[in-house]
């Protein structure tokens, strides 16, 4: 989980002329359950943790990677 805490606040070091640059990568997902993960995580349900983390972090981590190589 402490994993994907880091990815979910990769958002607040990321300019908004990156974000727009990058439109693909869902900067407004990544904020958001990033705020649930840390506020209200009493919210969170179990099934969309397992789908954000085997789901959506693979495609994640290739886009982020393929940015950072681009920069």
């Amino acid at each position: 989980m402490y994993d994907g805490y880091q990815y979910w606040r990769i958002h607040k070091n990321v300019t908004e002329d990156t974000r727009k640059e990058y439109p693909q990568i869902p900067w407004r997902a990544i904020a958001g359950m990033r705020d649930i993960a840390a506020h209200k995580y009493q919210t969170l349900r179990m099934e969309d943790v397992y789908y954000t983390v085997h789901i959506d972090f693979p495609t994640l981590k290739e886009q982020l990677n393929n940015l950072i190589e681009i920069n």
